[in-house]
């Protein structure tokens, strides 16, 4: 049986299959959250990082911390700063669950907690906290939607996979089959 020539080299295909699986072994991207780690990023499980690309993405891979299932889209993490002549390092954490969402950018020291999401055209500025299931925008950040706390917050409601608590203008108390009127993520 013959195999058809090939178009790489001339090895014979009959001994090994090399020849027709480099390309694919060279040209396959290193996954981006393995190749961060590798630089020396701290990053969790289930970790989406720029499925749309960014300009830079991560400047000190070394000084970030990514939660598990936190998605990073079209965002900057800078873990530097110049001011005033002053050039520093500091650590950024993105904890789990969190979202940076397209062309949002997180300074040095900055934290967005667990499920916190900081959408469109954001800046959290070096050192500023975002609140924990937060939503931010602005340039600066500012806070939109505040947490669910637990003095003001009806009691919450754990359904088998959810976590629930109703707006603070909901009367009702348990989960609707959407989840149209609360606040709700995975426990």
């Amino acid at each position: 049986r013959q195999c058809l020539p090939c178009l790489v080299c001339d090895w014979p295909q009959s001994i090994s299959s090399w020849p027709r699986l480099w390309p694919l072994v060279i040209l396959t991207p290193l996954p981006l959250a393995r190749y961060f780690r590798i630089l020396g990023a701290q990053i969790g499980k289930d970790v989406c990082l720029y499925p749309l690309g960014a300009d830079p993405m991560m400047t000190e891979p070394d000084l970030v911390q990514i939660g598990d299932q936190a998605c990073i889209d079209d965002a900057s993490v800078i873990a530097h700063i110049n001011s005033q002549g002053q050039f520093s390092l500091n650590t950024v954490a993105v904890e789990e669950r969190a979202t940076l969402k397209r062309f949002t950018r997180v300074l040095s020291g900055g934290t967005v907690l667990k499920g916190a999401t900081l959408l469109e055209h954001t800046l959290l500025l070096a050192g500023d906290i975002a609140d924990a299931y937060s939503v931010w925008q602005g340039w600066p950040a500012e806070m939109l939607v505040a947490p669910p706390s637990p003095r003001s917050a009806p009691p919450c409601i754990q359904t088998a996979s959810l976590v629930c608590f109703s707006e603070p203008s909901g009367t009702n108390n348990t989960c609707n089959e959407d989840n149209s009127d609360r606040w709700c993520w995975k426990p």
